[in-house]
């Protein structure tokens, strides 16, 4: 949840008001709607109530468009799949929390087939509860004084990335035309059509196998934004709300004919048939490499291109696999060693532990050497130096928290020193000293592993760390997911992080870090780091890792592996027993 900074929460509270039909919202604005309400400072003081007659139409044009409409296979599918079964539209009853909040009923002036405005005298009466910005749950496509009468204006979602996409239905296109990503923006709307302006957008991995699921995660995923924009009004790091505006010539969208329904299913149902077939017959085993070049060149930052050194392939431990690699440089028998610590994952027990392997003085490496043995899933061991002794920080997910180890290099051993974060359940999590400040990003297991970064800041290093109150600071599955260690190069801070929007660890995507303080964040992509197609690894990558003048990277080739297909079969048979309402085995995953 976003919080705001001291000096924010003395600040007089924030007003808003919300365009609806009632206090019954869809389960994605109600949760919207609690996030704003749960954050000190701001308070719901209007409901504007649509209370416009709803058209009547003859009864010759309902049968028409029921029956002989070029969408009745669209309407028939929203009322078959979409009323029932999607969560995020699910009816949630606000009237108990918002019993206390005046309501406005308003009909409005009808402009045209979409456009209302308001009357002098809602306006006016609007105006009087001096709101600071109306959240837009209802009405049509609002225009005119109304748009300025808020302090901060009127705000919608679009779901959908305006600048490909406008109209609706929202998230289907995209699977229609068989994109990969699919984007949402929270606006503050103008008089200009689909030409508001911009103040959250986030990028979602197009789920093209359940329309609901991607339309979902669509909804609840941009639920935290209102909140998240007031956080920044409250700090003073709002200045984008009086940003132009979007100026777009995407083609609208409208609801699908008959025969792009058709063609939509059908993308639908091929989607579907290829998870099932990869999910037990392609199985992602990943390999371990050392690059002998700086990690600046591996990334292409050097003018080259990205990924044109030889990779020295570290050789496959049997019924496991090593990935994560993370490295340092000491000092051993008369040389200097290079060790990488991975995740070691065994797929018989279908949990990754910490290993490290060894180069020896011929520069070939050891076989893996087990570090770590914990009950629970680790990965990940963010290995780091500070005050001349070296740390690592493993992903530990599924015990809740976030712990720092001292390592010591020559001996392997570890020691646990903190714990950093606690009842978090954060993935990848990345640790930085930079400008005397300690941050550690990561993203959130339960709220997408892949697609919301989370940051926290501290004095010092064992903490007390404190969230970024813009958490979290960034919503896009193409560049969130830590991928490596953050470096520096020519005076630039950048940021490997994962590109999963074709396949979980597709690619890496390297962000130039523009903004990092207690209150602000920003990042953009600068290059793109993917596997090699003509490589014994040609499906993915997810780790980037310099040391001195070498790089370590991971990549991941899709193959069949036996245990996967049993495990994978074992989940899917349970899963069919728990929907036939029958108890599934003792011991299935």
């Amino acid at each position: 949840m976003t919080s705001l900074s001291g000096a924010a929460a003395a600040a007089p509270p924030l007003r808003f008001g919300i365009m609806c039909s009632g206090t019954s919202f869809a389960a994605w604005q109600a949760r919207c709607i609690e996030n704003l309400l749960e954050l000190p400072g701001v308070e719901a003081a209007l409901l504007i109530v649509d209370d416009n007659p709803s058209p009547q139409r003859p009864l010759a044009e309902k049968l028409r468009q029921r029956f002989a409409s070029p969408t009745t296979l669209w309407r028939i599918y929203q009322r078959a799949f979409l009323k029932s079964g999607s969560p995020a539209t699910w009816p949630v009853d606000l009237g108990p929390k918002l019993s206390h909040v005046p309501v406005l009923r308003c009909v409005t002036k009808q402009v045209g087939k979409y456009t209302q405005r308001f009357f002098p005298k809602d306006l006016e009466a609007i105006g009087s509860h001096d709101l600071d910005f109306i959240l837009r749950f209802g009405f049509n496509i609002i225009r005119g004084e109304i748009l300025t009468v808020p302090r901060y204006g009127v705000w919608s979602f679009h779901h959908g990335d305006p600048e490909r996409y406008r109209g609706a239905p929202p998230a289907l296109w995209e699977i229609h035309n068989r994109e990969h990503v699919t984007g949402a923006v929270l606006q503050r709307l103008t008089d200009g059509l689909d030409a508001g302006i911009i103040l959250q957008r986030g990028y979602f991995k197009t789920n093209a196998s359940s329309y609901v699921r991607s339309r979902d995660q669509l909804f609840f995923g941009g639920a935290d934004w209102p909140a998240k924009v007031c956080v920044d009004i409250r700090n003073g790091r709002a200045d984008y709300v009086d940003a132009p505006p979007l100026a777009t010539k995407a083609p609208i969208y409208r609801d699908p004919a008959n025969r792009q329904l058709l063609r939509f299913l059908s993308n639908q149902a091929r989607s579907r048939i290829t998870d099932q077939f990869a999910s037990l017959f392609r199985h992602q085993q990943w390999g371990v490499g050392v690059i002998d070049a700086p990690v600046h060149e591996v990334v292409g930052l050097s003018g080259g291109k990205a990924l044109s050194h030889p990779v020295r392939w570290l050789s496959e431990p049997s019924g496991r696999f090593l990935a994560d690699p993370f490295a340092i440089e000491h000092v051993a028998d008369g040389g200097t060693k290079l060790t990488i610590v991975a995740e070691d994952f065994d797929w018989s027990s279908n949990i990754g532990r910490i290993s490290a392997v060894e180069s020896t003085n011929s520069g070939t490496f050891g076989d893996p050497r087990l570090l770590m043995n914990f009950p629970f899933h680790m990965s990940y061991p963010f290995l780091f130096r500070h005050d001349e002794r070296w740390y690592c920080v493993p992903e530990t997910n599924e015990a809740r928290e976030v712990c720092l180890y001292a390592f010591d290099p020559a001996t392997l051993a570890w020691e646990k020193e903190a714990t950093l974060l606690r009842n978090r359940r954060i993935v990848d999590s990345t640790l930085v000293h930079h400008d005397g400040v300690w941050w550690l990003f990561g993203t959130d297991e339960e709220q997408g592993a892949n697609l919301k970064l989370h940051l926290w800041y501290a004095d010092d290093l064992k903490g007390p760390w404190q969230p970024h109150p813009a958490n979290p600071v960034k919503t896009d599955i193409r560049s969130s997911r830590p991928a490596g260690r953050p470096f520096v190069h020519e005076g630039r801070f950048y940021r490997p992080s994962q590109d999963c929007s074709r396949s979980y660890g597709g690619a890496v995507t390297l962000n130039l870090i523009r903004k990092l303080t207690p209150t602000e964040f920003e990042e953009e992509p600068v290059s793109s780091l993917g596997p090699a197609p003509g490589g014994p690894y040609p499906d993915g990558l997810h780790t980037v890792c310099g040391i001195g003048g070498r790089t370590v990277i991971d990549a991941r080739r899709d193959v069949f592996i036996r245990q996967a297909f049993n495990a994978a079969l074992s989940r899917k048979g349970a899963g069919l027993l728990r929907r036939l309402g029958k108890k599934p085995p003792v011991g299935t995953r």
